[in-house]
């Protein structure tokens, strides 16, 4: 399977199967027991530590399904280190941070809020805005909107949509057939695969 720049590819598939693993080995958080993935013309399973966190630095935006945020830190905070760790080549401009929330419709008094006091909806929009303030080649979103209601559904769906008009490779692993729909291509993972991002 080859997913090309500037395009949204849907991955679904029956729970356990591996979706959320798939786009861990993607993004080189797991090694695969067998085969390759490569991603920008390198094959990520060999990459070394140093190599590693440049990829995850400079190329890699993921948003978990568990919104991976630092449950210690502020929203603000959050935003602010993912800022930071920007892409050497943006594929438009970032974001401020609070352009990124206004964008996700999180009102900024949430910005010097923790982590912690925030919804399980609300976390996974940090998440997201994440992305926002970084706009990195490959973005991974498992499960984006498993916590939201069907207008911030509809929001992340067109968000993902500008994220790939802008030039990045969106690949998205869901149960929702709203974002399925609107994903340029779609695999359903039945079984290991190979899979060649470009």
């Amino acid at each position: 399977m080859e997913v090309p720049p500037g395009s949204i590819h849907g991955i679904a598939g029956a729970s356990g199967i591996g979706k959320s693993t798939l786009l861990r080995m993607i993004g080189g958080l797991e090694r695969p027991s067998a085969g390759s993935i490569r991603v920008f013309e390198h094959d990520v399973t060999t990459f070394g530590r140093a190599a590693l966190r440049r990829y995850l630095r400079h190329d890699v935006g993921f948003v978990f399904q568990d919104a991976g945020l630092v449950e210690a830190w502020t929203v603000r905070r959050n935003l602010a280190a993912a800022a930071s760790a920007g892409p050497r080549t943006p594929t438009s401009v970032p974001l401020s941070v609070e352009g990124a929330a206004d964008r996700l419709g999180l009102p900024r008094v949430l910005l010097d809020r923790g982590v912690m006091e925030l919804s399980g909806g609300e976390r996974q929009r940090v998440a997201i805005a994440c992305v926002l303030v970084r706009m990195p080649r490959l973005v991974l979103l498992d499960e984006p909107t498993a916590a939201l209601d069907a207008q911030r559904t509809g929001l992340v769906a067109q968000l993902a949509r500008e994220l790939a008009d802008d030039g990045a490779t969106v690949i998205l692993a869901t149960h929702d057939l709203e974002l399925l729909d609107r994903a340029d291509s779609q695999t359903l993972l039945t079984e290991p695969s190979t899979f060649h991002v470009i």
